[in-house]
Order: structure tokens, then sequence, then C-alpha cells
């Protein structure tokens, strides 16, 4: 298609985003696309393109449309991860974007597989059975059917933060200079983290690292053949990073700590019923 429809739908999309300040509906953009087409005297829709959709389709590395079932298509420019999240989330829970922005999330055990980079030996499995997430380290049993995560690297975390500091959209030249800035110091995301806080980019920098984390996971679900499920994207309410099943699990594997979790779970009437034997008291009180 011509490059003057482009230029016309980058202006209409980006001038409603700006206004907006978040995901363009399908219908909105068109009447402004439209106008903006009206006024410089060109034909819209442009020969041989009988339906909307087609248009839009025209333009796959330059926007991203997301289909909302029941409801508008939801338009987002190609490279606003944050937009993407939120049109996402308002997909997923049947609301509209600005309705949801606040609770693009995912699920807590998740995230941290997916984000803390692990330690000598350690690795984050998922245990689909379950709906589990268990942290193993060396010399621990392996478990039958668990999936590992992606690696969280510190390479990776860095490389996700230096794309947000050069994104062109949304964040000022000067907040922009400061988060390079923190990148390069020692202590880079400590310091990416107050420097995010210091220019009120919190809300941005968390949909634009959701957005990465969802992507993320949805790749590595469709590598493994499993099915991406209702919470760990989106829910309404966050979920323990701690389960009775990977505590339980974490236990069968050797691992000390899924004792200590799971005692986390219990409550004081549980707790007071728990008789210990005298050997293990006296163990406790020992210094060492």
């Amino acid at each position: 298609m011509d490059n003057v429809w482009l230029l016309i739908l980058k202006e209409a999309l980006e001038g409603l985003v700006e206004r907006l300040d978040g995901p363009v509906a399908g219908a909105k953009l068109r009447f402004a696309v439209k106008k903006i087409a009206d006024d410089r005297g060109e034909r819209f829709p442009p020969d041989g393109v009988v339906k909307w959709s087609a248009f839009l389709n025209s333009f796959p590395d330059d926007i991203t449309v997301i289909p909302h079932p029941g409801s508008d298509v939801l338009v987002v420019p190609a490279g606003r991860l944050d937009l993407r999240a939120k049109a996402e989330a308002a997909v997923a829970a049947g609301a509209t974007p600005t309705q949801t922005s606040k609770r693009v999330r995912l699920r807590s055990d998740i995230f941290e597989a997916l984000t803390r980079v692990p330690g000598p030996g350690e690795r984050p499995l998922y245990l689909p059975e379950t709906d589990a997430v268990l942290w193993q380290k060396a010399g621990e049993t392996p478990l039958a059917n668990a999936v590992p995560f992606p690696e969280a690297t510190f390479d990776g975390e860095m490389t996700l933060r230096k794309d947000f500091a050069d994104r062109s959209e949304g964040t000022p030249e000067q907040a922009k200079q400061a988060l390079r800035a923190a990148l390069a110091s020692d202590g880079p995301l400590r310091q990416f983290t107050h420097a995010i806080r210091s220019y009120g980019l919190i809300q941005d920098w968390h949909l634009f690292r959701m957005a990465a984390l969802s992507e993320k996971l949805r790749s590595w679900a469709t590598a493994h053949a499993l099915t991406l499920k209702a919470d760990w994207l989106g829910a309404d309410e966050s979920r323990a990073a701690v389960t009775p099943a990977s505590a339980i699990a974490a236990m069968a594997a050797g691992n000390k700590r899924g004792l200590v979790e799971l005692a986390g779970l219990l409550t004081e009437e549980d707790i007071a019923r728990i008789s210990v034997p005298l050997d293990v008291v006296l163990r406790l009180l020992t210094p060492r």
C-alpha cells in the first residue's frame, strides 16, 4: 500500500494514543484516519480495500492489532509494549484499558521464576500436575514431568531496562539520560529503580516489563505444549508465592526449605496441634 496511507495511519494513531494515554479502539481510529485522509484530499478507503480489518492488516510492522472478542479491536503502535500490555489486560478482563491498567501483572511465583537470577546450581521448575513452581537446588532429586523455566540472567535484565530507556515514545529526554546513567553506574538495577521512581515512571516501566514478560511466558508455554492459565496473567487477586503443592514438592525433592514454607501456610491453631520430639527441640536449642 502507498506510503501516504502509512503516514496517515501513524498520524491518526499517535495522536489518539497521546490524547487517550492508552490503546485505541478500531472504530475510533478509523474515524481519525478518514478525517485526516479527507483533509488531504485522499479517498478513503483506498482503492481495492473493502474491509477496515484488511487496511489495518496491511501494516503488520507498524501497528499491533489486538482482537477483542465481542467488542472492537484495540490498536497500538508496534513498538509500544506498555500499551500492548494494557490492551491484552483489557481483553483478558473484559474491560476497557483504563480500567485494567493498574492490574497488569503476573502471578507472583511465575513472576519470580521469570525474573530472579538463580544462584549456582539452582533453577525454577514448573509442575504441570499441581500448577506449582519449585526452586530446585543442585543435588536434589529430579522430579518427573517438571518443566524448567527460561533462565533469567543479569544481562537479560539489563537489556530489558536499556530497551525501556531507549524507547522513543512517552519518556522525556532528561529521564532517558538519567536511566542510561543509572544503568552505567555501580549497582545498575538498584540505581535504575531509583531513577524510575524519581521521574514518575513506575507505572510505565511496570507495563513495559509486564508486556515483555508476558510474551516470554507465552513463548515458553507454547514451546512446552502447556496451556496458558487464566491466573498466570492479569488476574484481579494475587496468589501467594508459596502453595501447599509447591512446598510438599520441595520436601519430596529433599529441599528443607519446603518444610519452612509449609509451616508458613499453617494457622496458629494448626501449629498448636503439632508434637515435636524432644531430641529435635534440644537440637534446635543447642548452639552451633
